[in-house]
């Protein structure tokens, strides 16, 4: 077992030798891996850890981009992956992000969340799973932000303190494009789409999204609003116990082939 709270500016390469037996603890006031280096060249490399503690997970603020591999990220506080602006990037694969914990008193436009790309950031998400994350599953948030998985598990998503939200993905303005991922036994909704949001899914199932706890109500598998816009080829939703798919607000609009 190894301290967090590491801010890394250069490119480097970690390699664990097994995630279960490898760990790194972040510290209550911040993320174990702060990537925040400069250079347009290189990355952080990360592989074999297990990542957890009284902090975030994995945070990255600038050019010098994170890829990881075979990672556990799991009761981490707030955010596990964390990537913001326009320059910064992370790749993540045959990973698993799990059980996040609230953050104290959190305030502001991002949520806690399992992965969030915000202000531009862009992620890539291969063979990873997201499970029982607290309040949300996958965030792509503002212009130019994106993450794109294929093959992504997003399940169990559990709510905040007063029993709201626990959705599978939130796109406000970003985009989100799956392929082959499943959405599945979230709480409220497997997606919401809004304010110009984007989701481009293939080859993707929505299905048995349960409704949220404090009021018992939701179990949507994709609500689109606000001018959003969703593309659907060969996609599944089935079981959600509201609502398959709501549309909703001027603008906003499903393309949809091959929906079952």
């Amino acid at each position: 077992t190894y301290a967090g709270g590491l801010v890394v500016d250069k490119p480097l390469t970690i390699q664990g030798r097994c995630r279960a037996s490898v760990a790194v603890l972040s510290p209550a006031d911040g993320v174990a891996f702060n990537v925040a280096g400069p250079a347009a060249t290189g990355s952080v490399q990360l592989g074999g850890l297990q990542i957890r503690g009284a902090g975030g997970g994995l945070r990255v603020a600038g050019a010098l981009g994170l890829t990881g591999k075979g990672l556990w990220l799991r009761e981490f506080v707030g955010r596990g992956v964390d990537v913001v602006g326009p320059t910064s990037q992370a790749t993540l694969s045959q990973s698993i992000v799990i059980h996040g914990i609230a953050a104290v008193g959190a305030k502001g436009e991002l949520p806690d969340a399992g992965v969030i790309a915000s202000h531009g950031g862009r992620v890539s998400l291969n063979e990873v799973r997201v499970d029982k994350a607290l309040v949300v599953g996958l965030v792509s948030l503002g212009q130019g932000s994106e993450i794109r998985g294929d093959g992504v598990q997003v399940t169990g998503g559990r709510a905040d303190a007063k029993g709201l939200s626990g959705e599978g993905a939130l796109v406000k303005g970003g985009a989100l494009i799956l392929r082959s991922t499943r959405l599945s036994g979230n709480r409220d909704r497997g997606a919401v789409v809004h304010a110009a949001g984007k989701l481009t899914m293939t080859g993707c199932v929505v299905d048995y999204n349960l409704p949220n706890v404090a009021q018992d109500q939701g179990g949507r598998g994709l609500s689109v609003s606000e001018a959003a816009q969703v593309v659907l080829r060969g996609v599944r939703v089935a079981g959600n116990r509201e609502v398959g798919i709501i549309v909703r607000g001027e603008g906003s609009a499903i393309d949809a082939v091959g929906l079952v």
